[in-house]
């Protein structure tokens, strides 16, 4: 088993919460997190993402910054 193996299967089965993970870096790092195996949420503040529906990610609109 390769040393990439190896990771995927210690970071797989697990649950993730990714802020800001309705585009770019971190919808990147959801979609992979979810295709290895994990159970993902994301935070968002606009549109939910198509491909968090398509790719079963709990989407939850919240703004991280806001202290209320």
């Amino acid at each position: 088993m390769t040393d990439i193996e190896n990771q995927e299967e210690a970071n797989s089965g697990r649950t993730v919460l990714v802020t800001g993970g309705n585009r770019g870096i971190g919808l990147a790092c959801a979609l992979n997190f979810a295709a290895n195996g994990n159970q993902v949420a994301i935070t968002y503040r606009g549109e939910v993402p198509t491909e968090a529906i398509e790719s079963d990610l709990l989407a939850v609109r919240c703004d991280v910054t806001d202290t209320e």
